[in-house]
């Protein structure tokens, strides 16, 4: 009997050895798809139709995924890096759906945004997320671990809160291979949505989003540094102009558009 049992035993763990190293390998191969899957379904041109993604059980299973894996076994830096900015949307995307229908990101805090900020009682302070058995809040995410960590200013145009006025929702996951060219279209789709960033040529006047203004720090010491970075992804001909002289360009800050990028 005591032979069975622990026969069983050595089995149960090779078993749950080979299921932990072939998880950790589908990973690195770009289990990712599951997202792709769910964001090519339900997100176009980084609008969001909501009412049939929170219809879509994928979302949790991908979450669920998130939540069975150590992204400190993925094979490299730029594996982790996507994990991460994954772990972001998803469990954004899953935030929203928890409260939808509604009709503005406002609408997930208690008291609203700047009540809710103010006190830490905002969504992005709340442990929602959950990977390999650990909890987190969006916020730690965001701060303690992609800003921190991988200090890359495009995080800011690949974390979608779901607002209008922030970063739009990709239509694929990030994956290690291309990471730095979906950054980058991250980056130039946001840069140039007239509804977070207007230039005027002719005047040399930009109204940029107050993401730039926020997080300053990101994007360097000036101005001038926000607008040479931003003219890296404008079309060509406007960002010779700035960057020839940027001290020219007068430069203001918009509104932050909190309404939920909804494509109802």
């Amino acid at each position: 009997m005591r032979r069975h049992v622990i026969i069983t035993a050595i089995l149960f763990t090779a078993v749950s050895l080979a299921a932990a190293g072939k998880d950790q390998a589908v990973w690195a191969q770009g289990r990712h798809q599951l997202l792709t899957d769910v964001l090519s379904a339900h997100v176009s041109n980084g609008h969001v139709n909501y009412a049939r993604l929170c219809a879509d059980g994928r979302l949790d299973a991908y979450t669920a995924q998130l939540n069975s894996t150590d992204p400190a076994q993925l094979p490299s830096a730029d594996a982790r890096f996507a994990f991460w900015l994954n772990t972001y949307t998803a469990y954004s995307l899953s935030a929203i759906c928890a409260k939808y229908p509604i009709d503005s990101v406002n609408d997930l805090h208690f008291g609203g945004m700047l009540f809710a900020v103010a006190t830490g009682r905002s969504v992005w302070d709340k442990p929602l997320v959950r990977v390999n058995g650990r909890k987190y809040t969006l916020k730690e995410v965001d701060h303690e671990i992609l800003r921190k960590q991988y200090a890359d200013p495009r995080i800011q145009f690949a974390i979608a809160c779901g607002a209008v006025g922030c970063g739009p929702v990709p239509q694929e996951a990030y994956e290690a291979e291309q990471l730095d060219a979906q950054l980058d279209r991250q980056a130039r789709a946001f840069i140039n949505d007239p509804r977070s960033n207007r230039f005027d040529e002719a005047r040399q006047r930009a109204v940029l989003s107050p993401l730039f203004k926020w997080s300053r720090q990101d994007f360097g010491r000036s101005e001038d540094d926000v607008l040479l970075f931003a003219a890296r992804y404008l079309p060509p001909d406007l960002s010779r102009n700035i960057q020839t002289d940027p001290g020219k360009w007068d430069v203001e800050y918009g509104e932050y558009d909190l309404r939920l990028d909804d494509a109802k």
